[in-house]
């Protein structure tokens, strides 16, 4: 049967994570434009004088977009912003026999009963 697993990465937010200081024209903590800023497994770029989220790290250390999907082999986990700008890696599934299931799903393989579920435990 497969566990809730549930991994979220929160950030702050990226003016709290960054040192206020864009007096040379790029974004605070000296950051010049265009120049990706990695912390931990999520990703941000200066752009337009902010540094703002681009996207995450998986655990394959591929990088996705905002709203880019990883597969593991039980879960499917999503990159997402919310809408105060914070970074979040979130269960968007299961994976059991090579299909996805959604969470809250319910399917049988024809000897038992699984519900995808999150739990919040990580």
């Amino acid at each position: 049967m497969i566990g809730s697993i549930v991994i979220c990465l929160m950030v702050a937010s990226a003016s709290m994570a960054f040192p206020a200081d864009s007096s040379n024209g790029g974004c605070p903590g000296g950051y010049a434009e265009g120049n990706e800023i990695e912390r931990g497994r999520l990703i941000f770029v200066c752009q337009g004088g902010q540094i703002v989220p681009k996207g995450c790290i998986a655990e394959d250390l591929s990088r996705l977009s905002i709203g880019g999907n990883y597969d593991t082999p039980n879960y499917r986990k999503k990159c997402q912003s919310g809408s105060d700008g914070q970074l979040s890696y979130e269960l968007s599934g299961c994976i059991a026999n090579g299909q996805e299931h959604k969470v809250d799903e319910t399917w049988d393989d024809s000897n038992n009963f699984y519900t995808c579920k999150t739990d919040g435990a990580g």
